[in-house]
């Protein structure tokens, strides 16, 4: 459910925009403050156009200035790395529903694990005739995740991301909520892979897998460029949910 390519970026770009991305993160978090909220707040957390919170210390960017350089050119260069692969996965036909970046504070505490979206029913993939033979508990790849760290991940320091090998099938993530609800469980402890990587590697995980990101006890923010690719009928109405107001009122989205 996950492999890496090494070097996908040059070190050099991904560093450019390692700082790029610090700084947006930075602007958003005063913009949050100036319209009255509190960045960092676990309670009740921010939700704009432009950016959102994922949990304290999190600030998840979808496509705010992602058109613009250093970003493009991560994705252009990159994409001639990942997308044979991509494709291989989800087909041809499959498209980019956004790209975004989400940007770590120092200081902040590990994510709970968790899947991006819930798996597509099997009856949406019976409509589309794409399931053949497969075995009943079996259902392909809907959406892919290509995360590409903007700086050097390190366990103990920054936080790699956390996986958990296998749990995109449908079974194995059955076994693993049904374990979560008995006292006393680790639900899964002791099996996740936490892939370290260099700034310009990409990381490829089905969007059902369960990861989580990991602590940053660094002292600098920990900033991941991240692009989404899906099979051309799906939609994903769950991280970003409809119209939301803008960071910057003045803005007309």
């Amino acid at each position: 459910g996950v492999c890496a390519i090494r070097r996908a970026v040059p070190p050099s770009l991904a560093a450019r925009g390692g700082a790029a991305a610090s700084a947006l993160a930075a602007e958003v978090r005063r913009g949050v403050r100036r319209r009255g909220g509190d960045p960092d707040c676990p309670q009740v957390g921010f939700r704009f156009h432009e950016a959102c919170q994922r949990g304290p210390g999190r600030v998840d960017l979808r496509g705010y200035q992602l058109d613009e350089e250093p970003f493009a050119a991560v994705g252009e260069v990159g994409g001639r790395a990942w997308l044979p692969l991509v494709r291989r996965v989800l087909g041809g036909d499959a498209r980019l529903l956004w790209s975004g970046l989400v940007v770590t504070e120092p200081g902040t505490a590990a994510q709970r694990f968790h899947a991006d979206a819930p798996p597509v029913p099997r009856a949406v993939w019976e409509e589309h005739g794409l399931l053949g033979g497969l075995p009943r508990a079996t259902l392909p790849a809907h959406c892919l995740t290509v995360f590409v760290p903007l700086v050097d991940l390190r366990r103990g320091l920054n936080g790699p991301t956390a996986f958990l090998p296998g749990s995109h099938h449908g079974a194995t993530a059955a076994a693993m909520a049904a374990e979560a609800d008995e006292a006393g469980s680790s639900a899964g402890a002791g099996a996740a892979a936490h892939l370290e990587a260099d700034a310009g590697d990409a990381i490829l995980f089905d969007y059902r897998l369960f990861h989580a990101g990991g602590a940053n006890c660094s002292a600098v923010r920990r900033p991941i460029q991240y692009f989404v690719y899906a099979r051309p009928w799906y939609s994903d109405e769950v991280n970003f949910p409809g119209p939301e107001r803008s960071l910057w009122p003045a803005e007309v989205q």
